[in-house]
């Protein structure tokens, strides 16, 4: 499957330096990067990928419930305001 992202500048020529750095492809680079920082940090059980995706936010009441069913547990209780709409988590 090939998805194709639109980087930020910033994030272009970091993954570009550091790619040149190991003398290694940058798309090789940037998919080593997802697989260890994000799939195999969503795979296990550990709360890690609950923790950063909950710092991010949701744009929506619906997506966070979403959220909530995908999980089986949620570890937050509370509120937040977002564009003078208040979403309970």
């Amino acid at each position: 499957m090939k998805t194709q992202f639109t980087l930020s500048p910033e994030n272009a020529e970091a993954i570009d330096k550091y790619s040149q750095l190991i003398s290694a492809d940058p798309d090789e680079f940037l998919n080593d990067l997802v697989h260890d920082y994000c799939a195999e940090a969503f795979a296990i059980d550990s709360g890690v990928a609950i923790g950063h995706l909950n710092s991010r936010g949701f744009p929506t009441l619906a997506a966070a419930e979403k959220f909530k069913a995908c999980q089986g547990r949620f570890w937050l209780d509370g509120s937040e305001t977002y564009n003078g709409m208040t979403f309970t988590f």
